[in-house]
């Protein structure tokens, strides 16, 4: 069962949820009953800016609170999160704490251990001090849109990755080199770095599928690209000032594509 609050609260059409008239101060839909079961709770754009406004929708369902997999928080005002939810989320898989005011990494999200979804993405992070030790399961990881300087290395770690993203189409971050052990991520095949600084190629995955190095100060790609990256489909780097292809790339250009 997913319960959703909406902005105008409207309910989505073909999608269940519990509803009452709002309260008089307030236009945005209430849950009136208790569901049978509850493993999402969507709470975006809803103008949470204090820890309690988060406490009051979770607490109101906390006899199944374990359930819950899947938290969305994106488009709030949020700044920080109350530590005092994570008894609510022992099972909590998927977060999404996009569009916000966070600064710094929650510490609520370092005892998370079961998250496999995070997305950070457009808020105004410096660091992920600690973040990558604590969510040991993560697969998907969006962070475009920050002030981030540096990846550290302890990212090698969070070995299930198999999609991140360090930048965005509009936004990324401010990452002049990535970390040689980005490399062992053995599984990551999607990867963002969009709108950076990057004037040099990092070590890649060599599972990588699609790769976007758009908006950053490369002036070349690697010749050896493809023999490190044989499996990519798709390679974006627009808006770089690339001159020339390296000739692997007009040898498989040119290659016949196989009969189905």
């Amino acid at each position: 069962m997913v319960v959703r609050y909406l902005s105008d609260g409207q309910p989505i059409a073909g999608v269940g949820s519990w509803t009452e008239p709002p309260a008089p101060a307030r236009t945005t839909a209430m849950v009136m009953d208790q569901p049978m079961y509850l493993d999402a709770l969507h709470l975006r754009h809803r103008q949470l800016e204090q820890p309690q406004d988060i406490l009051q929708h979770v607490e109101h369902f906390f006899t199944m609170s374990h359930l819950l997999v899947e938290l969305d928080l994106s488009r709030n005002l949020l700044s920080d999160l109350p530590f005092e939810l994570n008894r609510y989320l022992p099972n909590l898989r998927h977060l999404n704490l996009a569009c916000n005011r966070l600064t710094c990494i929650p510490k609520l999200l370092l005892h998370l251990p079961q998250l496999q979804h995070l997305n950070l993405s457009e808020n105004q992070l410096t660091h992920l001090d600690g973040l990558a030790a604590a969510v040991p399961r993560l697969k998907t990881f969006r962070v475009g849109g920050n002030r981030l300087a540096a990846l550290d290395d302890a990212w090698a770690a969070c070995t299930h990755l198999t999609l991140l993203e360090l930048g965005s189409e509009c936004n990324g971050n401010r990452l002049t080199s990535l970390p040689p052990t980005l490399a062992q991520l053995t599984r990551l095949v999607d990867l963002d770095v969009s709108n950076n600084l990057l004037q040099q190629w990092p070590l890649l995955p060599p599972a990588l599928l699609h790769l976007k190095m758009t908006g950053n100060q490369l002036t070349s790609l690697p010749p050896d690209l493809l023999v490190h990256c044989p499996h990519l489909i798709t390679v974006d780097v627009s808006s770089n000032t690339i001159c020339a292809l390296p000739s692997l790339f007009l040898r498989s250009r040119d290659q016949p594509k196989p009969k189905s």
